[in-house]
């Protein structure tokens, strides 16, 4: 991970070199070319992904209309909530923009990582706020 973009994670997330570390060492690097499809509408996905090259984009189909509501940037953590939070299908579909790369981190590795550290754990918290607000605001602009 380019050295900017580990900083960046570590400033938005509050977390230390040895907890990104630990975090780094536990993923898989994984690379996308455009248009690959990283999480398909209806899909069961647990995967927190840390996007350290690239753009993604979060997309549904609203009256046959393809509707993109969010999109990822380089150091930002893309999360299929639905399938983390409650093993459901998710609601829309990720999709890489441009050529990229995320460590990927599965649920099962991220509860041992949780429990292991306070600090770490406090990262899913960190997550679930960002995700709110990004709501919250949507709803505002609506």
């Amino acid at each position: 991970m380019k050295e900017e973009v580990r900083q960046k994670v570590m400033e938005r997330f509050s977390i230390s070199e040895q907890a990104m570390q630990l975090l780094l060492e536990s993923a898989e690097m994984m690379s996308f070319v455009p248009k690959d499809i990283i999480v398909h509408e209806g899909e069961i996905n647990t995967n927190m992904y840390i996007l350290s090259k690239g753009i993604w984009r979060a997309y549904t189909f609203k009256d046959g209309t393809e509707d993109t509501f969010w999109f990822a940037v380089e150091s930002e953590i893309a999360l299929p909530v639905w399938g983390y939070t409650s093993g459901s299908p998710s609601l829309y579909t990720i999709e890489a923009v441009t050529e990229s790369e995320a460590y990927c981190l599965s649920k099962q590795k991220l509860e041992i990582l949780f429990q292991s550290s306070v600090q770490l754990a406090n990262i899913g918290r960190r997550i679930l706020e960002n995700f709110m607000l990004e709501i919250e605001t949507s709803w505002l602009s609506s």
